[in-house]
């Protein structure tokens, strides 16, 4: 639809801004890849696995609905590639600087947002090859969408205390930064309220 098309531009959009800002510094330099992967698994995947979620619960047919899973579980797994990228370059940059790791509630929250999506991971994939009985699935179900949910309030704080580190301070000025800072929680909202 008209609406998918617009959504996917602006989010090419977001993406294309967000590098743009953050490639003030060298290019040599491993942090500044970490919001940019981050900001593409969040803001470039996550509104897709949500439609497609959308997409899967409307589907007519048993083909429909299968053919909308499988979109889900590539773009899901997508998106868990590109978050476990953006950790592990954080990661690696504070391990090579000596950095302590997990000292501020944005690295932190960030972690429980990558933990939650490993569990989500692990019961969408159950969910998908039917590893557990149907009293088992039903009660799955709920837990996988409650455990999405989770996943997007967590990383929308993350990002938000994110945007809030001196070097997001330091890149962004103005009201891009108020942007920047709500824009994960907003993309994902308007994607599954508006579609």
């Amino acid at each position: 639809s008209s609406r998918t098309i617009m959504r996917r531009v602006a989010v090419i959009g977001i993406i294309l801004v967000m590098c743009s800002y953050y490639f003030a510094g060298t290019w040599l330099s491993v942090f500044q890849y970490h919001p940019m992967v981050m900001t593409l698994s969040f803001i470039g995947f996550m509104p897709e696995c949500i439609y497609m979620s959308k997409v899967v619960r409307r589907s007519r047919s048993m083909t429909d609905r299968m053919l909308s899973l499988k979109r889900h579980l590539v773009l899901a797994c997508g998106m868990k590639f590109f978050a476990l990228i953006g950790f592990a370059i954080i990661f690696l940059n504070k391990r090579h600087r000596g950095k302590l790791h997990f000292q501020t509630w944005h690295g932190i929250i960030g972690t429980g947002s990558i933990v939650l999506m490993a569990v989500q991971l692990f019961v969408g994939f159950a969910l998908y090859n039917r590893w557990f009985g149907p009293d088992l699935l039903t009660k799955m179900r709920k837990s996988h969408k409650f455990l999405g949910i989770g996943v997007l309030a967590l990383a929308s704080a993350s990002m938000a205390l994110g945007m809030m580190s001196n070097f997001a301070v330091a890149a962004i000025h103005g009201p891009m930064w108020w942007i920047f800072t709500f824009m994960t929680a907003g993309v994902a909202l308007c994607t599954y309220q508006f579609e």
